[in-house]
């Protein structure tokens, strides 16, 4: 395995990179060996770290990404979602430049939790057009459309035509055709 973070667990990546992937992308500490049930991961300290792969299935719609650059992967493999490290916030969680299907997705992604639809045609995720704001923004990546929800939901999970949160099941946001998207 080359000494830079093989990480390519399909589950949840969230103990890693709060272990293995700093700020910079790189770190100056010693070799490391971090033990993840399904793989193991190396940081060498030396080298930029490769994004990780987190890839949504049937049965895993939500996972958290952040603090490094990702790709995540809707359960059709249809399309991939890029999400780019951009930076910090004082004492706030990373924000993140954004790619869907080869397209510049407009503002940043938050490092946080993200939520694929079963059809793979929605994501939903902590948004801020501007510095720094928290939104969370429900994509339809088949009509290069976005909607801002009129609330913050912090870990959604997409069950259409409702954006729920995993959290609060009175917390919710339910499509009724009327909404002003944005196009990307």
């Amino acid at each position: 395995m080359p000494p830079i973070a093989a990480a390519r667990d399909l589950g949840n990546l969230s103990r890693l990179h709060k272990v293995a992937i700093g700020h910079n992308r790189s770190f100056d500490i010693p070799a490391r060996i971090v033990d993840n049930p399904v793989k193991t991961f190396i940081c060498d300290g030396k080298q930029p770290m490769e994004p990780c792969e987190i890839q949504f299935t049937v049965n895993s719609l939500c996972h958290w990404a952040g603090m490094g650059d990702y790709v995540l992967f809707p359960p059709d493999r249809s399309y991939e979602m890029t999400l780019r490290y951009e930076g910090e916030p004082p004492h706030g969680d990373s924000y993140h430049v954004v790619d869907i299907a080869g397209r510049r997705f407009p503002g940043y992604a938050w490092g946080c939790m993200f939520a694929m639809s079963e059809c793979s045609n929605f994501i939903a995720f902590s948004w801020m057009e501007k510095k720094f704001e928290r939104l969370t923004t429900v994509i339809d990546v088949r009509h290069s459309r976005y909607l801002v929800l009129p609330r913050y939901i912090y870990h959604p999970h997409i069950e259409w035509p409702s954006v729920l949160d995993a959290t609060n099941d009175r917390e919710r946001y339910a499509f009724d055709g009327t909404e002003a998207w944005g196009i990307f």
